[in-house]
């Protein structure tokens, strides 16, 4: 519990940082990388997150250790954790960060109608509701014939209805509504 709160944390802070700076993508390619390089020898590890060597120090070895294909932002970041005594969460943020970054990415959709569509009709869906929210849609479609006839679409929590069902519910609210004297 307490390491996911953590990772949390520094992953939401970690993305900021990337997103002002070198950009997400890139960083969390290269923290990802160095998150493995860290938990994979424990030497380093030990020699990084140990006590046997002073938080100066430890930043000078992990100069060292990282300045060849890794940007001064990652190198920074990693210093942070040293001088925080995160680095053995490192391997969790990168996680955590690269769920966050590939959630705000991508987004499921669902797709009803009465009948099937053909190819290019659900392309053109696809595509508009990429372009509207500005994310990778994956769709799944649903064959539901309570609608009668039109789309009913659900993206997470959001429904957009198109369907003669939701028409028909509609006409029908705003025929009770009416009152005759």
């Amino acid at each position: 519990m307490r390491e996911a709160i953590i990772a949390k944390r520094y992953a939401e802070g970690l993305l900021s940082y990337l997103n002002e700076t070198i950009g997400v993508e890139k960083g969390i390619f290269e923290f990802e990388k160095m998150a493995g390089i860290i938990e994979n020898n424990p030497g380093i590890r030990k020699l990084l997150a140990g006590w046997q060597i002073t938080a100066q120090e430890k930043q000078a070895l992990s100069d060292n250790i990282f300045k060849e294909g890794f940007s001064e932002e990652i190198r920074r970041f990693l210093k942070l954790l040293i001088n925080k005594k995160r680095l053995t969460y490192a391997a969790a943020i990168a996680r955590y960060a690269r769920a966050i970054y590939s959630q705000d990415k991508e987004a499921e959709a669902v797709v009803q109608t009465a009948f099937p569509l053909d190819d290019k009709f659900i392309e053109a869906i696809k595509e508009k509701l990429s372009k509207k929210l500005n994310k990778k849609i994956n769709l799944r479609m649903e064959l539901s014939p309570a609608l009668i006839g039109g789309v009913r679409i659900v993206i997470g929590n959001s429904h957009l209805d198109g369907s003669i069902q939701r028409t028909l519910a509609d006409l029908r609210e705003q025929l009770t509504a009416i009152r005759i004297s």
